[in-house]
């Protein structure tokens, strides 16, 4: 299997808040569609630091956790 490399910033196309928790999240969290930059491909993730009526498509980078057992490994926030 080969391995690509993807950009770390990208746009979200559409977001939701969670109210469900989940095994390390607690409720509220944001989950949304980023299309990545570079013609990459589009991916779900967390996102924080997004304001209240937010409206997209809206630029985003990567930031990934500095723990391994971090929950969510990484996430998308405004770049």
């Amino acid at each position: 299997m080969a391995i690509s490399e993807f950009a770390n910033r990208g746009r979200i196309l559409s977001y939701t808040t969670v109210w469900v928790a989940r095994p390390g999240l607690a409720p509220p969290y944001t989950l949304g569609q980023i299309q990545l930059d570079d013609d990459g491909p589009l991916v779900f993730g967390h996102i924080r630091e997004l304001g209240d009526g937010t409206r997209v498509p809206v630029p985003v980078r990567m930031v990934v956790a500095d723990t391994d057992d971090a929950v969510p490994p990484f996430w998308f926030e405004p770049a």
